[in-house]
């Protein structure tokens, strides 16, 4: 599955059974993902952000997705399709800000 930005339709992101792949971050293999969790930054303009967790060297990812294609929803749903078989957290949503 593709998404791109809302006006840019440019490739940002691809998530399929192997990996999720980003522009920024190159190929994220399903295995090294602890947990991943949805963002929303509440403010004049309101952000919204992918957030992965990786096993390894306390690192995390942070994909802004506020001008997708897709909701957040939507982007969490086809994350857990596509990495059924490995053991990743889906931590849901997080609101910040008010």
């Amino acid at each position: 599955m593709c998404y791109k930005y809302f006006f840019d339709k440019k490739v940002k992101r691809i998530v399929d059974k192997d990996c999720i792949w980003t522009s920024r971050y190159g190929q994220v293999q399903w295995q090294s993902v602890w947990y991943i969790f949805q963002q929303e930054i509440k403010g004049r303009i309101n952000q919204e952000k992918l957030v992965i967790k990786l096993n390894e060297d306390d690192k995390e990812l942070t994909l802004d997705t506020t001008y997708y294609d897709k909701t957040a929803e939507e982007i969490l749903n086809a994350l857990k399709e596509y990495s059924k078989g490995f053991e990743i957290q889906f931590l849901g949503f997080d609101i910040v800000g008010g």
